[in-house]
């Protein structure tokens, strides 16, 4: 099986490889970048109709599309001319700032090359259209508008598509049948249709990219496999991915993906059919929504994302259900989204005891619970440990073990209503507090309901062997805040090393669910005993981590137990009255009939 190209090998041709030089970016600004002939040779474009073309060592110089006066041909059957009767692999240098009209056929091995040049199509046809017989070519430094498609690669494999800008009233790249390609370094926006549309597609590579502003997909996948999506931005598309019908091991890595979905609620990410899919370390915000599982789930992996803002973050759709290796979808990271952070309403699948998924970080909207009711979750903790005079850690933890594969996130940490911007890598962030010792303060994450208290201690060095024992009793001058905090307005005392208190758990491991009322319940699971006391709409329970990691989640619909739980409730204590004193009831109506 054929592998995967890379941005190591983009193209054997070895002039093309000295005019793009692989070791160092593929953004080839003017032509003193250019090493053009053997011998240097610079091409002048004071050519002329016919000589507007210039041949070196397999190299064609094309100048300034103003300098062709030919009446007899148009410059589009020129140019086509000269591609195809040059010979195989030759590179094609469009020396001009602006080309009108051009529909090229590629039909044998070739390197396109421009250096920012605008080229135009005004016909129903792409720009450059890619025929099997073009396998190997490569498109490198356009900026292409078209009345059609941009780029249409038609059953070519090995072709390359590097550092170009389209924008059209079609699909910006469209492939099928094809295997190999490598999309990388393009600007693909405002096209009417898809950025990127791909079908029967094998073995291929879409990197770097920035996709935005497109009519229906960023980039649409159907009857594919092994496609590699990775460091692209999708940005305020009407879906970022689509990924339908038939599509198998797809990687989606270290991309992010903003304001995808819009005011219309659509998703980041749509997945139709779902085999082998790995989606990691991605970052969504401020999208309609995240994802959509709408598939049977055959070994499918969502680890370590970071969603933010947005309405759901993910949702299990009407077609989802677990076969195979089924679903794995932790340590990813939810906060500050209106919806719940995991959605299952229009599930119909009925997984034992629920759809159960791993641990997961939720800092969610707390107003309407972090997670449906169809679903169980791990949940993550966090606690504050001070480390330095002013400065406080913020430790996530699962089981008692640090999530050092916990997603990377920027949390806004208000400290006394103060905002500031806290990293969040391998578990752990860091976030200052103002005023000296004995000083406290209001710590609240993301400007969720949970609030927490903290006490600024005396703090020593670890590494100072003479103030191991100081006025506080802490064996090194740090204090560690651990409890449960709840939804609402909470505090606990924690347990610490010194005299300081705060509640400061910002979940626990718990599960929020929505009950009849409207209002959150959870239930929480700590390492070490705590107390809370909510001023917010919840109830918790305390129990021990290790006998509960995982606690069960209400499996009603609240919305359907709010509309038929007590109406039916009192029908059946009106039945039950009835049946009980019938006999009564009969000879009441009896004897009233007989007055």
């Amino acid at each position: 099986m054929a592998q995967p190209l890379n941005e190591n090998n983009i193209s054997t041709n070895s002039s093309l490889n000295s005019i793009l030089n692989q070791n160092s970016q593929v953004n080839i600004t003017n032509e003193s970048d250019i090493s053009l002939d053997e011998n240097n040779t610079q091409y002048s474009n004071s050519i002329l109709s016919e000589n507007l073309i210039s041949n070196s060592s397999n190299i064609v110089y094309i100048g300034d599309q103003s300098s062709y006066n030919n009446s007899n041909k148009t410059f589009n059957d020129f140019i086509q001319n000269v591609l195809d009767s040059s010979p195989a692999g030759s590179t094609f240098i469009f020396n001009g700032s602006y080309y009108h009209g051009l529909n090229l056929i590629i039909n044998k091995p070739s390197n396109l090359v421009s250096y920012g040049t605008v080229i135009n199509s005004s016909s129903n046809n792409p720009v450059f259209t890619v025929t099997e017989n073009a396998s190997s070519t490569n498109i490198t430094g356009f900026k292409i508008i078209s009345e059609s498609d941009g780029i249409f690669i038609n059953g070519a494999n090995y072709v390359s598509i590097i550092n170009n800008i389209i924008s059209t009233n079609g699909n910006g790249i469209y492939g099928i049948n094809a295997h190999n390609l490598l999309i990388m370094n393009n600007t693909i926006t405002n096209n009417a249709k898809n950025g990127i549309y791909l079908d029967n597609i094998e073995n291929s590579i879409i990197k770097k990219n920035y996709i935005s502003f497109n009519k229906i997909d960023g980039l649409y996948l159907t009857n594919s496999k092994n496609i590699e999506i990775l460091k692209n931005t999708f940005y305020s598309n009407e879906e970022g991915i689509k990924v339908d019908k038939n599509v198998d091991s797809l990687n989606i890595t270290n991309n992010i993906f903003n304001n995808n979905g819009g005011v219309s609620k659509k998703y980041a990410i749509v997945f139709n059919s779902i085999s082998n899919v790995n989606l990691k370390n991605n970052t969504f915000n401020d999208n309609g929504n995240g994802i959509n599982i709408n598939a049977e789930t055959n070994n499918f992996k969502i680890v370590s994302n970071s969603f933010t803002g947005g309405n759901i973050g993910v949702n299990f759709g009407a077609n989802y259900k677990k076969v195979s290796k089924g679903l794995t979808l932790e340590y990813n990271a939810f906060q500050k989204g209106t919806g719940h952070c995991l959605e299952a309403r229009d599930s119909i699948y009925e997984e034992l005891g629920g759809i159960v998924v791993g641990a997961n970080w939720f800092n969610g909207n707390t107003n309407n619970g972090f997670i449906c009711p169809r679903i169980q979750a791990g949940i993550i903790q966090a606690s504050l440990t001070q480390s330095g005079s002013n400065t406080f850690n913020v430790i996530y933890t699962y089981n008692g073990q640090i999530v050092t594969n916990l997603a990377s996130f920027v949390a806004t940490v208000f400290v006394n209503g103060v905002g500031q911007q806290m990293s969040v890598s391998q578990g752990s962030g860091t976030f200052n507090v103002s005023g000296g010792v004995g000083s406290s303060a209001n710590v609240n994450f993301g400007g969720s309901t949970e609030s927490f208290n903290v006490n600024v201690q005396e703090w020593k060095d670890n590494n100072n062997q003479n103030q191991n024992n100081n006025s506080n009793n802490n064996s090194n001058g740090t204090t560690t805040n651990s409890g449960s905090g709840s939804q609402g307005s909470s505090t606990s005392s924690g347990s610490n090393s010194g005299t300081s208190s705060g509640s400061v758990s910002l979940t626990g491991n718990t599960i929020s669910s929505t009950s009849s009322s409207g209002e959150s319940s959870s239930s929480s699971s700590s390492s070490s005993s705590s107390s809370s006391s909510s001023a917010g709409k919840t109830s918790q329970a305390s129990s021990t981590a290790a006998n509960s990691p995982v606690t069960k989640a209400l499996s009603l619909d609240e919305d359907s137990f709010r509309v038929l739980g007590i109406p039916s409730l009192l029908l059946l204590i009106i039945i039950a009255i009835g049946f009980y004193y019938r006999e009564y009831i009969i000879r009441f109506l009896k004897n009233d009939l007989k007055i």
